[in-house]
């Protein structure tokens, strides 16, 4: 039987592959780190909005006001 010595064990020698999917890694990394900055730092229009409304005492958010019945329509024609 042939005896393995330590330093064959030791030898770190890459392949293509390895060094392709270590590449790969680090950039999927960058791009997270990329993506969850950008939740941060990036607000959309709607967020801006929503604080505008309520520093203003508005409505939150404009989709949650209820529309009116047709019964308060129709009151609202006769008394117009």
């Amino acid at each position: 039987m042939e005896e393995v010595s330590v330093e064959d064990l030791l030898v770190n020698e890459y392949s293509t592959i390895d060094k392709v999917l270590e590449i790969g890694l680090y950039i999927g990394a960058v791009f997270q780190i990329v993506c969850i900055g950008a939740i941060f730092f990036l607000k959309s229009s709607d967020d801006e909005e929503s604080e505008e409304a309520e520093k203003n005492g508005g409505p939150t958010n404009n989709n949650t006001s209820e529309k009116p019945s047709r019964r308060d329509r129709a009151e609202r024609k006769k008394t117009n």
